[in-house]
């Protein structure tokens, strides 16, 4: 199992501490590189690896979003001819483990409202016009109610719509200026929604321990697959413009990452926590949420055909609301 690491620091968004096919370690590496988009008068929207930020900055959130493309050969040096195949260091149909670690700072007035918006702190995939695909993501549900806003889950976006996983009963809540490390675990030998599991750690004291946070439950049969498209990783967005509350607009959600500790790595491979039993799963309980509507009060109709606008709702039930006004 190979792990890559980014940044290594403020200066450095090349991969970094991974190994090569002989087990030799990785040391100077040109390849996975950390890349954003910016807007340039001249040209539009460009990629590129310059001006990107790793801390918090609450007036330009926008600037410090930025991806990996993880389907790139890890094999393969810049430069250097191509001897074989590409071999993606990532793909949705191989187990991969990815660890990031940041801090999510007091942002002032908007600390009784942040919840309010679903955040996605980093996500896998993109959607490709014409193909659709799935876009996996790590972040918050803010459809839920206030109790479990904050607890951060597995989800799953298309280009239709999004759908998120139900937290487990006792799994972890965010709080501000406090450090964490989130694990997501893809392993596709395992059944069901245990193929996507996700841990939590809280890194204020050095004995807390990884807590199961979230399976793939709750994400229907529809996205049991788990596949995307392009394995392409995000930082502080979902990369895409269907999360809740964000009027089809690209979201953000606002974060530390510390210089020189590694805070993104990614390995192709399964590392379960140390303390972790995988029989476990057998027994989870999950917190069942309060869904919000966007009408409270609705009328059910049953002998008649309605006028107006109709929601659907489903939770473990399916039921038609019909809005008559």
């Amino acid at each position: 199992m190979i792990t890559l690491t980014w940044p290594t620091s403020r200066d450095n968004y090349f991969a970094n501490n991974g190994r090569d096919e002989s087990g030799n370690i990785i040391s100077n590496t040109n390849y996975f590189r950390m890349k954003k988009f910016i807007s340039d008068q001249d040209s539009g929207n460009i990629i590129t690896t310059d001006y990107l930020k790793i801390e918090n900055d609450t007036t330009d959130p926008y600037s410090r979003i930025f991806f990996i493309d993880l389907d790139e050969d890890y094999s393969y040096q810049e430069g250097m001819p191509r001897t074989r195949q590409i071999d993606p260091f990532i793909s949705s149909d191989k187990p991969f483990t990815i660890d990031v670690t940041l801090t999510i700072p007091g942002v002032g007035d908007e600390e009784t409202s942040y919840f309010n918006k679903s955040r996605v702190f980093f996500s896998i995939g993109q959607n490709v016009s014409g193909v659709g695909g799935n876009i996996i993501t790590v972040g918050t549900n803010a459809t839920y109610d206030d109790t479990l806003r904050n607890k951060p889950v597995i989800g799953m976006i298309t280009k239709d719509g999004y759908i998120k996983a139900i937290p487990i009963v006792n799994a972890l809540e965010l709080k501000y200026n406090t450090k964490y490390t989130f694990r997501l675990i893809h392993n596709p030998s395992v059944v069901g929604d245990r193929k996507l599991t996700l841990f939590l750690k809280d890194c204020t004291d050095v004995d807390n321990e990884f807590v199961l946070q979230s399976t793939a439950y709750g994400l229907s049969s529809y996205h049991n697959h788990y596949a995307v498209t392009k394995p392409r990783m995000y930082l502080y967005t979902s990369g895409w413009t269907n999360e809740y509350g964000w009027n089809n607009t690209f979201d953000y959600s606002y974060a530390i990452m510390e210089d020189n500790e590694s805070p993104i790595q990614v390995s192709n491979g399964v590392k379960y926590p140390n303390d972790y039993i995988i029989t476990n799963l057998s027994t989870l309980e999950y917190d069942t949420p309060q869904i919000s509507y966007p009408t409270q009060e609705l009328t059910l109709y049953v002998d008649s055909l309605p006028q107006g606008n109709m929601y659907v709702s489903s939770d473990f039930t399916f039921n038609f609301y019909i809005d008559d006004t």
